[in-house]
């Protein structure tokens, strides 16, 4: 490994420790706020970050070749929440469970402004075209948005584009187009895709239809690990971003040389519902673009999230 490449990973592990240092005051800042923040919450983001910093230094023990891509490195997911419905609260747990489910979700909604807060004061904001830096004001009605379905709130080009490439992955996999899943996918939800191709039969031709939106594309959680250069001041760091899917699909399995009609899931006048978590990730400052990282699932299992 060059000095250089050594010199990178060592101002990486350190910009990990220091993020590590503005989470846990930032939990406690939303601990003033929202009366209590769970600890369970703090040792969460505390673990995962170093494991983040593991990571840095068994590269850096390495001899990795001078070419290695240290931004495709693969991270640990930052704490995200796939909120509960509140129709989902036992009944049977009574003012106890709801005051669990309020403090939760009410964690979330803090910590979400939190990050889009820090996510515009970034040199880059969402790096998506049409999109643009919010001003610089220290407060804004928008940070407490995140999870706004409006076309004017700051995430909205976000939305369109996660809406886009979910849409691009399920084409890409029924027609086992593995070329395009490597440019929207990455680490396990390729590997996923990859199996779900490579485990079906040759002889079967999928056909896959997108009909619309049940309700629009949501994004539910957000978080950040960034910190500004101190030389150059433009940031580093990534954004992960946890997306609600609840679309109208269709899918057709027919024999390749038959044509017969195998099975089927939905139809074009009676489409099925599909509600999917997704995961997506931007390296700031970088070349890499948004990728679809992972699935989340619900406590039980979503009844359509393999629609193949």
């Amino acid at each position: 490994m060059s000095i250089a490449q050594r010199g990178i990973l060592h101002c990486r592990r350190s910009a990990l420790s220091y993020q590590y240092g503005l989470l846990r005051s930032q939990s406690s800042l939303i601990g003033r706020r929202a009366y209590a923040t769970p600890a369970t919450k703090e040792k969460s983001i505390e673990e995962k970050t170093q494991q983040m910093v593991r990571a840095l230094e068994d590269m850096e023990r390495r001899a990795l070749p001078a070419s290695y891509d240290t931004d495709a490195m693969p991270v640990p997911l930052l704490d995200l929440v796939l909120p509960t419905p509140y129709s989902r609260v036992p009944k049977e747990s009574g003012l106890k469970g709801t005051w669990a489910w309020a403090r939760a979700w009410l964690s979330n909604f803090s910590d979400n402004a939190f990050h889009l807060y820090y996510l515009s004061k970034a040199s880059s904001f969402l790096e998506l075209p049409g999109s643009s830096a919010p001003p610089k004001a220290r407060w804004s009605p928008q940070l407490f948005k995140t999870s706004s379905t409006s076309p004017n709130t700051w995430l909205a080009p976000l939305r369109q584009h996660a809406l886009n490439m979910y849409l691009k992955m399920s084409e890409a996999q029924a027609t086992g187009d593995l070329r395009t899943l490597r440019t929207i996918t990455k680490n396990t939800q390729f590997q996923t895709c990859q199996k779900r191709i490579k485990d079906r039969s040759k002889d079967h031709l999928y056909v896959w239809s997108f009909e619309g939106e049940k309700s629009p594309t949501q994004i539910v959680s957000l978080r950040t690990a960034i910190e500004a250069d101190e030389k150059t001041g433009l940031s580093k760091g990534m954004v992960q971003a946890l997306v609600k899917f609840d679309t109208l699909q269709s899918l057709s399995v027919y024999n390749k040389k038959s044509g017969k009609l195998l099975q089927s899931r939905g139809t074009k006048e009676e489409p099925a519902r599909v509600i999917e978590y997704m995961v997506l990730e931007k390296r700031v400052q970088t070349e890499t673009p948004w990728m679809i990282r992972n699935q989340l699932l619900e406590g039980v299992k979503a009844k359509y999230d393999e629609l193949f």
